[in-house]
């Protein structure tokens, strides 16, 4: 599976009409357990999510960078 097939799957965008969602809300507690709420501007689809996925989120994004570079810096050093 490719980072871009990856990526489209852990998207930002609505899944339905493909456009960005925007951040509603943000409930934000003294436990930590902070949560945004996302909705489509055009299709009114809703998602909450929590600091632990966006978390994970991130760490999927920073190594799929990773990856991106280590094989970039392969094929320039095989040029």
């Amino acid at each position: 599976m490719s980072v871009e097939n990856k990526r489209s799957h852990e998207s930002d965008d609505c899944p339905h009409c493909k456009r960005p969602l925007e951040i509603a809300a943000i409930d934000l507690t003294l436990l930590g357990r902070n949560v945004a709420l996302f909705v489509c501007p055009n299709c009114g689809l809703a998602r909450a999510e929590n600091r632990d996925e966006a978390r994970r989120k991130l760490r999927q994004r920073i190594s799929a960078l990773e990856r991106m570079l280590w094989e970039l810096k392969y094929w320039v050093q095989r040029s």
